[in-house]
């Protein structure tokens, strides 16, 4: 009875194998596995156009700034308080660095700007502060400075 399950777990790993590697190779005809020619071709195309890239690589940098923004809350008093709500966004802008090496231009970093957060203070309040993330697609977070205050509206 024992050997049965055995042999029967084998065949089944067998085959699911195989078949995972028939969908691999029926899928992989003409495109990437991180995704077809064509949208690389369109990301190549935006590297150029300064909005384009910057709105590219937008919910990316988010996602990657706020945890480096919350890591600079300048005391363990509390939590961050974001102000943004569910559909908002944490940035109010963004734009190329201007400063971009020639061994930089295949990623270049983004600069994006932002002052919906509140960093607790100590005295048991809290206050808004400005972020400043510089974020590469290939690179992750460059760097990310923050100083009490908010941007002009």
């Amino acid at each position: 009875m024992f050997l049965m399950e055995v042999v029967l777990k084998f065949l089944i790993w067998l085959f699911s194998s195989f078949f995972f590697l028939c969908l691999i190779a029926f899928m992989s005809n003409g495109e990437s596995m991180l995704g077809s020619t064509q949208a690389w071709a369109q990301a190549d195309e935006c590297r150029q156009d300064e909005d384009c890239w910057v709105k590219l690589h937008w919910s990316d940098a988010e996602d990657a700034c706020a945890r480096a923004i919350e890591e600079k809350s300048r005391s363990s008093f509390g939590e961050v308080e974001w102000l943004t709500s569910w559909w908002g966004s944490i940035f109010r802008f963004g734009n190329l660095d201007d400063h971009i090496r020639s061994s930089d231009r295949e990623s270049p970093y983004v600069t994006y700007y932002g002052d919906k957060v509140r960093f607790p203070n100590g005295r048991g309040g809290s206050v808004q502060t400005i972020y400043i993330c510089k974020y590469s697609p290939n690179f992750g977070v460059f760097s990310v400075n923050t100083s009490d205050g908010h941007l002009w509206r």
